[in-house]
């Protein structure tokens, strides 16, 4: 561990929730790399994810560059580790012969232009998916690893092998002792940082163009396809995990609620008076009777919402609806392809972040969720994003049937869902929308 804010926080949580320390400093994103970070710092501190305004396509006066935003951005730090080592492992991927073998020379300066051409696009697409958003992203180190989520267990009867966090099984009277003297007789209490298997799938694009399409957007337009393709891949790639991450959560929530969007029928007969009163109840009795849900079994609030375009509409009539993202708070989604993908529209009050997404799976639902940013919170989730190789392009090569360049790029990962993970999850189906 490192003696950065956030290192001397997560040692204090440690000690608080009983974990070795020396259980974080094994882990890829549970400790300070400074190996890691000098190496891609020129990456991680220079890329541009904050304050693109996705309606102008421009980026915002004054915006921080590189993944972390200053040392109270704990978020960004996890975000950064990630990324870290996310690098590495491309990078080992790379300087592997059956990645580059008979298609491009293995040597040192052949390896460093593909870094300083393929990294940077790398590194956005990582620090800018989605699901830093929605769920916790931990690198492994092979196609076979594991994950890991922090769960709490008394030892001791009545309540032996109950979990502490969960409200029916939380015993108030466990640490009540009035024997003087007796060490013997103290109960205990258990923190156990479990593991789930994670065997990575394999995400496989190919992309084909002519060489005279080559030639005209060069000589024509200025374009280099060794610019836009592996761009165009990566970013291709990146948008499908993303949309993978909402639909995984989209099937593993743990709460469904539904909410009569007609009022029975007569909404459309009420005054316009009315109208908004019953709106407003989407917030007030849907969404916080879903968020009391996820309270009562994990004792954390939902701090998200997922919706379809066409269900955004019924959140911004809510009186506490805040459409103006702050640019420089909200991560560039997908950089060029991002309207396509998941992105942050705005906010509830100061409770949930509301995530708009183009192809989510039911345009009469919401998807509400927790993700923490604070010491440990990478463990308290409920889905786990596990990646091993991050979207990376192939070098170009020539078909030689087509007579034609061809260019792939390809990514390893999969979701795990930890134990009792859907419960930080709940869907609210709403009914008769069309009322």
């Amino acid at each position: 561990m490192g003696n950065t804010p956030l290192d001397l926080t997560e040692n204090q949580a440690a000690m608080a929730l009983g974990i070795d320390a020396g259980f974080l400093a094994s882990c890829q994103i549970g400790r300070d790399m400074p190996n890691l970070r000098s190496r891609y710092a020129p990456l991680t501190e220079n890329v541009q994810i904050y304050g693109f305004d996705r309606f102008r396509n421009t980026v915002a006066e004054g915006s921080p560059k590189g993944i972390i935003r200053g040392p109270w951005d704990t978020d960004g730090i996890m975000r950064q580790r990630v990324v870290e080592a996310l690098l590495l492992n491309a990078e080992k991927h790379m300087n592997s012969r059956q990645f580059m073998e008979g298609t491009f020379a293995v040597t040192g300066l052949d390896i460093a232009k593909v870094r300083g051409t393929w990294f940077p696009m790398i590194t956005r697409a990582l620090a800018g998916t989605i699901a830093h958003r929605l769920c916790s992203v931990q690198p492994i180190s092979s196609a076979t690893g594991q994950v890991f989520n922090l769960s709490w267990f008394y030892q001791n009867s009545p309540s032996a092998n109950n979990r502490v966090d969960l409200a029916s099984t939380f015993n108030k009277t466990y640490s009540l002792n009035n024997t003087e003297g007796s060490a013997a007789t103290i109960r205990r209490v258990k923190f156990r940082v479990q593991s789930q298997n994670a065997q990575t799938e394999v995400w496989k694009l190919l992309a084909a163009w002519s060489i005279e399409a080559q030639e005209d957007l060069m000589n024509v337009h200025g374009l280099a396809t060794a610019d836009m393709v592996p761009r165009l891949l990566t970013d291709l790639l990146q948008l499908e995990i993303d949309r993978l991450c909402v639909d995984f959560i989209f099937n593993n929530v743990g709460y469904t609620t539904t909410w009569d969007a007609s009022d029975g029928g007569t909404y459309s007969s009420k005054a316009d008076r009315d109208k908004e009163a019953y709106d407003e109840r989407l917030y007030t009795v849907a969404i916080q009777n879903a968020a009391a849900n996820i309270m009562y079994r994990k004792n954390v609030r939902p701090n998200w919402i997922v919706c379809h375009p066409l269900t955004l509409p019924r959140l911004q009539r809510i009186k506490k609806w805040d459409g103006m993202v702050n640019l420089n708070d909200s991560i560039r989604p997908g950089a060029s392809l991002g309207e396509i993908g998941p992105h942050v529209v705005g906010r509830i009050g100061d409770e949930y972040t509301v995530i708009c997404d183009p192809h989510f799976p039911d345009q009469n639902a919401l998807l509400l969720g927790y993700r923490g940013t604070g010491p440990l919170d990478w463990m308290r989730v409920g889905i786990v994003l596990a990646m091993y190789v991050p979207p990376l392009p192939s070098p170009v090569f020539m078909d030689p049937d087509e007579w034609e360049p061809r260019q792939g790029a390809r990514s390893r990962a999969c979701f795990v869902k930890a134990d009792e993970g859907e419960y930080f999850y709940a869907l609210i189906n709403m009914t008769n929308t069309n009322s």
